[in-house]
């Protein structure tokens, strides 16, 4: 199920689900152990390969002091993000939970970096793929939870290996990620100019504005040098001039149409063609997708319901209450499938209106080896201690280590309080 992006101005409620707890009970010092083991042993393997690159001290300042491990010490951490936003919904009997239809995103930090990418190595098993960027080490995450992804020109998604085949030293690129300490980063999403030569011409619509009497488009290209672009509306085409960013290279298109009856169509398509008019990329965006998106910030109709995992259903409470929430994770209820964070119990179900319900930002292998986000019925996943034992999956150990995970380096709590349930 798609969902907006997080909007600020909700009036928060005081209504919390039955049954919030104060337990710790996903909080697991052995877990915990493993995690910090898991970092250190990260850390070591790949540094080798990037000693001449970093700054002379690394290990120390990454926690790694000395030869004797005893005197390691795991850098502190932040807990994870919730970012959720929707409504109040109620069972049979009355009792009201926070339902996120609006928005769900779970991240363990939305840390950025920017800048030239140096000592680019492909890893093997066991060692993961990273790179170096000024004094940081940048570490493809090796989170289960979480996806490990490659972007090209305008956001498009490349397989992992165009970038250590096409990427060269000094290369600009951004990452987000979530750091362990300060010196160590782990990259959830790469973004990078490059494009995939296997995959043909291409074209990927960036913006869309549609007025009733006029319609604006922008986008990127990709291994298109013997092509033109045509975007057609309705019964009308057009010729749309490709320029070359003198930055970056990338070749990009924004043009406009005004005096036109938006009304006539209900998508657009964009053609990439070669002298000879043969097609050689097409697609058609509908413009319901878009329409679709900005309706579900109004929220859900009267008579919305969402089924939770254990069957249990619920209808969304009228007048409508929105709620929203964005803060550190405190306890992860499996049971219930909730997730506790700044002091309300958010509720994950199963389904919305009949549509399955997933949560941002987090992802999961399932035994085809396809990655998802994380589900109802895969909601164990979140929990610390399968992050770093049974949801890893080494499957793909060898030549393309894009889908390995070697298990999670920080735990979805913060270092302080995963330290505190280790006293009491």
């Amino acid at each position: 199920m798609a969902f907006s992006r997080f909007f600020c101005g909700l009036a928060l409620l005081s209504v919390l689900a039955p049954g919030v707890v104060d337990a710790q009970s996903t909080r697991d010092a052995a877990a915990q152990a493993l995690i910090e083991q898991n970092y250190f042993d990260i850390v070591s393997a790949v540094h080798p390969s990037h000693a001449t690159a970093l700054p002379e001290g690394f290990l120390d300042r990454a926690g790694l002091r000395g030869e004797d491990p005893a005197d390691w010490e795991y850098p502190g951490t932040s807990g994870g993000t919730l970012k959720s936003a929707g409504h109040v919904y109620t069972d049979e009997a009355g009792n009201e939970y926070l339902v996120p239809d609006l928005e769900v995103v779970i991240e363990l930090a939305e840390n950025v970096v920017m800048g030239p990418a140096t000592s680019i190595v492909r890893g093997s098993a066991g060692t993961p793929d990273s790179f170096v960027m000024n004094d940081m080490l940048v570490v493809f995450n090796q989170d289960p939870r979480f996806p490990s992804t490659v972007f090209g020109a305008g956001e498009v998604e490349l397989p992992r290996e165009v970038l250590f085949d096409e990427l060269t030293d000094g290369s600009l690129v951004t990452a987000i990620g979530y750091m362990v300490g300060e010196h160590v980063f782990f990259a959830l999403e790469v973004f990078t100019d490059l494009s995939d030569p296997a995959a043909g011409p291409t074209a990927t619509l960036t913006r869309l504005d549609i007025r009733p009497n006029r319609i604006r488009y922008r986008g990127v290209v990709a291994n298109a040098d013997d092509y033109e672009l045509f975007v057609i509306l309705g019964d009308e085409e057009f010729d749309v001039d490709l320029e070359v960013d003198p930055e970056t290279g990338e070749v990009g298109f924004d043009d406009r149409q005004r005096g036109i009856n938006t009304g006539n169509f209900d998508a657009i398509t964009l053609e990439l063609r070669d002298a000879t008019g043969v097609v050689g990329f097409s697609e058609t965006i509908d413009f319901d997708d878009f329409a679709a998106a900005a309706a579900e910030v109004e929220g859900p109709p009267s008579g919305t319901t969402a089924i939770l995992e254990d069957g249990t259903v619920l209808t969304v409470k009228m007048p409508l209450e929105p709620w929203g929430t964005e803060g550190p994770i405190w306890d992860i209820d499996v049971d219930n499938q909730t997730l506790t964070v700044v002091g309300r119990q958010v509720t994950f179900p199963a389904t919305i209106d009949g549509a399955d319900f997933f949560i941002d930002g987090t992802s999961i292998f399932d035994e085809n080896g396809v990655e998802t986000p994380i589900s109802a019925s895969t909601f164990a996943r979140l929990v610390d201690l399968d992050a770093i034992t049974t949801s890893v999956d080494a499957s793909a150990a060898g030549v393309d280590l894009g889908p390995l995970r070697l298990g999670a380096t920080r735990s979805i709590f913060s270092t302080v309080e995963a330290r505190r349930s280790l006293t009491e």
